[in-house]
């Protein structure tokens, strides 16, 4: 658990790491437990976690002081699908952003497959509905599901289908050759024109000569130095963004603390027991940044089909 400066009761230009201190055992005692079903019956179920009640928080500084996994209502769950959505009669929930290493591509059956550094290798199939990013005309690989090629590192948003399969809304490769990627949060307003801090949240790991490695954990700060950086990107997978300094830039001057982004790796140092791990790179994407909130109202223009995902935060 990370706390970030600029808020108060967190230590100025600091990232505080809080252990659970053992492996938890949450129990879900409330609906729609107990769950009776019948022979052949499936079901599909969305375990929550609500992590401002494993939080334990000083009243008088807002301080982060422990975090326990096992404390009540912390886990809840619901029957999918949502009784409120938009997926398809035969899903039962959206899953974005799945991001890693394609490593099969079957053109007649219409299928991909991404090989990911904590879920393991998913299959997705795609259909007439399928849409590919803009970024498939950008590597001039067409706009269409030929645009998927093995050895890409790409984004898959899907749905997951009752029986347990996966279905392709959009494909969205990031680089046309497999390579180390690190995704995560910035924690701190950059220390330097070519420095800043990010706290990892998702891992691509070349299958081959990888500079990575197992040598970095999901929630673990990096060092961040660009090294003869490449123009930054805005990912917009297809949707209109504002226009902003984002792209094209090579300082970090444009980043702000909250944004999601993904950084191509060409050096990478482990943590230490005094330091924190470090890695040079060459290339910024901006990413979807997740927002928690409530809709207060709706208006034209019409959200698009992936307003269940996370938007951008420009």
């Amino acid at each position: 658990m990370h706390a970030d400066s600029g808020i108060t009761g967190c230590a100025p230009a600091s990232v505080k790491t809080l252990s659970t201190g053992g492996p938890a055992t949450p129990i879900i005692a409330t609906t729609p437990f107990p769950l009776t079903l019948t022979a052949g019956q499936t079901t599909g179920l969305a375990v929550n976690l609500d992590l401002g009640k494993a939080l334990a928080v000083n009243p008088q500084t807002q301080a982060i002081t422990n975090v326990n996994l096992g404390a009540a209502n912390v886990l809840g769950a619901t029957v999918l699908p949502p009784v409120a959505s938009n997926l398809p009669s035969s899903a039962l929930d959206f899953v974005g952003d799945v991001t890693g290493v394609i490593t099969s591509v079957n053109g007649p059956a219409q299928t991909v497959v991404v090989q990911t550094a904590t879920r393991g290798s998913i299959t997705a199939t795609a259909s007439d509905s399928t849409i590919v990013s803009p970024n498939c005309t950008t590597f001039n690989l067409g706009n269409t599901f030929t645009c998927a090629k093995k050895g890409q590192v790409a984004s898959l948003d899907m749905t997951l289908n009752a029986q347990g399969k996966f279905s392709l809304l959009e494909y969205d490769p990031l680089a046309v050759n497999a390579g180390d990627w690190i995704e995560g949060i910035v924690s701190l307003p950059p220390s330097s024109s070519t420095q800043f801090q990010m706290v990892t949240n998702d891992v691509v790991i070349a299958p081959s000569n990888s500079l990575i490695g197992q040598d970095l954990t999901l929630a673990a700060p990096v060092l961040v130095t660009l090294v003869n950086p490449q123009p930054f990107i805005v990912d917009t997978k297809g949707l209109t963004v504002p226009t902003s300094l984002f792209s094209g830039s090579t300082a970090t001057s444009v980043l702000l603390p909250g944004e999601t982004v993904s950084v191509h790796v060409t050096a990478f140092t482990p943590a230490s027991s005094t330091a924190s791990a470090a890695a040079n790179v060459d290339f910024v994407y901006l990413r979807f940044t997740r927002v928690t909130g409530t809709a207060a109202s709706v208006a034209p223009p019409s959200v698009s089909r992936c307003s269940h995902f996370h938007r951008f935060s420009r």
